[in-house]
């Protein structure tokens, strides 16, 4: 029981415990109490404390309270966990700590929010046709973190909410790896996932706005896919080895594709129809049968000079004699003179860059990420959207930026407006744009806004916005100017109608 006792040493020190009595279930006035499991504990008693932990999970979760931790020596323990609680869920070590659904229902199914599932293995959840998973959230503000998910028919992680934390987690030997269904604002990062049967990771059916960053998929049939799914940001990532496409999207609009790696895959990117309105720059293209297929031909590949395009590699015997947004000014910078062409749908890559990540060595620190459009928005309607700032210069650095609002039409905000000392370890600034719709119906804005360094005003980068407005139907008719004006004989109709 050495072992045993310096785990939860390690375990209350990194809650903040300053003070546990033994045999005690410990308390903490900021982080709730622990309870503990040991499936060791055959015979009991069990009262969750560490002199008498509970024998099973569910156990321990059904006599918690939202803000406990639950902590879970190793050992294999056959269970379908139910978390209903907003707790945290820890396993000893995520090597020997193993939760195993037998093949049936889910091995996890977080109902609650504010939930947090981390350090365990996870494996043998339910059949193919039944969408069991290793984690199943419904429930949002979800943390899933460092665990080994293993061994599932069909999904490693689904979620069908808002606001989770899918970090760092271990996804192999399953058909899909992480799955977001009518899923909104979640962050997906610095997973692994290989040996996939079908979709590494996946965004599906009404999934809006998520984060996919840092990620890496080996050896699956589709590494990344947008299906009916919108404004997503996929970032950072690497899809390596695919038997089909790295990333595929389908019925999928307005998503940032941006600093990923495709290499050795059937086919880099491969957009159907449907999919429109996306952006796709600061990409590599490594060493695929084929390096994108676009059927429609309606996304931009490339981004605004000079923050540049995608670096290809089949790309070669090309000249670099010049520079500027038409590449017509005297002088070399890093991005071939002459544009790449698209596979399917002849579109361009205007400002093809000479090396792999060509972009990190271009000069330009600031970067934005986002397309920003709405329509169908009534006259003097308030509408919102985000994009995303973040430096991309060399570790450490610092960048001071504003936003140059030169549009001519509603009545803009953006929150923040301007910002100081943003390091690249910063990630991704949110910057919230809010406009009132002008009062005009059945009319097409746009404009562009200009985010600038305010160190270095060359480097700087630009955001298209659009917003339409229907035209106002005005229904007049003899009947229904009757009915307005006798509002009683809505009652006859209805008697009338039941005749």
């Amino acid at each position: 029981m050495i072992n045993k006792s310096l785990a939860v040493g390690i375990l209350v020190l990194f809650l903040g415990v300053s003070v546990m009595i033994p045999g005690v279930i410990s308390d903490n006035p900021f982080f709730g109490k622990t309870i503990y499991v040991d499936g060791d504990n055959i015979e009991g008693p069990w009262d969750g404390t560490q002199e008498h932990p509970y024998q099973h999970i569910q156990d321990a979760v059904d006599n918690a309270s939202d803000g406990d931790t639950v902590f879970v020596y190793g050992g294999t323990y056959f269970e379908n966990v139910i978390v209903d609680k907003s707790l945290e869920l820890t396993g000893e070590d995520k090597n020997t700590t193993v939760i195993d659904a037998s093949g049936e229902n889910d091995t996890v199914l977080v109902t609650a929010d504010g939930a947090t599932i981390r350090s365990f293995t996870l494996r043998n959840s339910g059949d193919l046709w039944s969408q069991d998973a290793g984690v199943d959230v419904h429930g949002n503000e979800t943390t899933i973190e460092g665990n080994i998910i293993v061994s599932h028919e069909e999904n490693g992680i689904i979620l069908w909410s808002s606001y989770n934390n899918v970090q760092g987690n271990n996804i192999s030997t399953i058909y899909k790896g992480v799955v977001t269904r009518y899923a909104e604002n979640n962050v997906i990062s610095q997973n692994v996932v290989t040996n996939v049967g079908g979709i590494g990771i996946y965004l599906a059916l009404s999934s809006y706005d998520n984060i996919v960053f840092g990620n890496t998929v080996r050896k699956s049939n589709t590494a990344l896919q947008v299906t009916e799914s919108h404004r997503n940001i996929i970032c950072g990532n690497h899809a390596l080895n695919s038997r089909n496409q790295g990333l595929y999207l389908d019925e999928a609009e307005k998503n940032v594709i941006h600093g990923n790696t495709f290499s050795n895959n059937l086919r880099g990117i491969e957009m159907n129809v449907g999919a429109i309105n996306n952006q796709v720059f600061h990409n590599n293209f490594i060493n695929n049968t084929g390096h994108t297929m676009d059927f429609i031909g309606a996304s931009l590949w490339y981004s605004s000079y000079p923050s540049g395009g995608n670096y290809w590699d089949d790309y070669y015997n090309g000249s670099d004699d010049y520079h500027g947004p038409n590449q017509d000014i005297p002088g070399g910078d890093g991005i071939w003179d002459d544009p790449y062409r698209v596979s399917g749908s002849g579109d361009w890559d205007w400002y093809p860059f000479k090396v792999p990540d060509g972009w990190s060595t271009h000069g330009s620190n600031l970067e934005c990420l986002g397309i920003i459009s709405w329509s169908s928005v009534k006259p003097g309607e308030t509408v919102t959207a985000s994009f995303y700032i973040q430096n991309i210069g060399v570790p450490g650095s610092e960048l001071d930026w504003k936003i140059d609002d030169t549009l001519d039409w509603g009545t803009w905000s953006f929150m923040p407006s301007s910002g100081a000392d943003l390091t690249p370890e910063d990630g991704l600034i949110e910057v919230q744009v809010t406009v009132t719709a002008p009062d005009e119906d059945l009319k097409q804005f746009s404009g562009n806004i200009t985010v600038v360094n305010l160190e270095n005003n060359s480097d700087f980068c630009t955001l298209h916005l659009s917003l339409a407005t229907p035209k106002n139907k005005v229904i007049d008719h003899p009947f229904l100017r009757f009915l307005e004006n006798h509002p009683h004989m809505f009652s006859v109709l209805r008697y009338l109608m039941k005749l």
